[in-house]
């Protein structure tokens, strides 16, 4: 992000939407949707911070950062694999067959970073 800092904020924002789809189709399991949503929210406060830096003149306030998102808008999170009619994970995990429920586990711990 920070070599695209500098880059007009059309593309910045076209960038952070290719990275972000990225990541909810491959993490966007049932289960999972929280973390996406913590991943959003890091993405937009990181983007924040780099248009901050861009020059000598200051930080952007959150409310002028509000009104660049309403014009360039982020992709929120999005489940690629959800589970029908299940309300929670742990519903999710009693309802589904062993083999499955161990292959789930595993995809999340892919993106914890202990792997």
């Amino acid at each position: 992000m920070r070599r695209m800092r500098h880059l007009p904020i059309r593309e910045q924002a076209s960038h952070l939407n290719q990275v972000l789809r990225g990541r909810y189709a491959y993490y966007g399991i049932a289960g999972n949707f929280w973390a996406l949503q913590r991943v959003h929210r890091a993405v937009e406060r990181y983007w924040r911070k780099m248009l901050s830096s861009r020059s000598w003149k200051g930080e952007i306030w959150w409310k002028a950062f509000h009104q660049l998102k309403e014009r360039f808008p982020l992709l929120r999170p999005k489940l690629y694999l959800p589970l029908p009619g299940v309300t929670s994970y742990r519903y999710a995990v009693k309802q589904l067959p062993t083999s499955v429920v161990r292959e789930i586990r595993t995809l999340r711990s892919v993106g914890a970073g202990g792997g």
